[in-house]
């Protein structure tokens, strides 16, 4: 399945985050476009539907279809399924073990997925080989 774009319902298709980013992905800035507004960026910032203390309009947000939204749900759920596939079948092939690491076939593009378990605490990390594919830390 190809991915689809990040489409989540009530949030403007540009939003990449506050954290590492200072301007979204169609350049607008989101310290200008809060500008003396405070409070939580959920309700400042016009990104989000729920932007109730929002002072300033954004000329290029642009919110999803239901098309988009339904699509990223179905992916998401699609690679939620065979993440949760190959970790059950690491966990099957590592029953006695209490830590370690290998290979299986992939779930999702019947690549090479590589994994490793906690010594610490069981949690099981994987990485499939092929770009754009599954990864996980639990």
């Amino acid at each position: 399945m190809n991915k689809p774009v990040r489409a989540i319902e009530g949030k403007c298709l540009h939003y990449n985050g506050t954290l590492k980013n200072d301007a979204c992905d169609a350049g607008v800035n989101y310290n200008e476009l809060k500008g003396d507004a405070t409070g939580p960026l959920l309700y400042v910032l016009p990104c989000f539907g729920r932007a109730m203390k929002c002072e300033k309009p954004c000329a290029k947000r642009s919110l999803p279809t239901l098309e988009q939204v339904n699509a990223w749900k179905q992916y998401t759920q699609q690679r939620l399924a065979c993440t949760l596939e190959a970790i059950s079948k690491i966990q099957e092939q590592n029953k006695l073990d209490k830590a370690g690491f290998g290979t299986i076939t992939c779930p999702s593009c019947k690549g090479n997925l590589q994994y490793s378990i906690s010594s610490y605490n069981g949690h099981v990390h994987g990485q499939c080989k092929t770009e754009g594919c599954l990864q996980w830390m639990q």
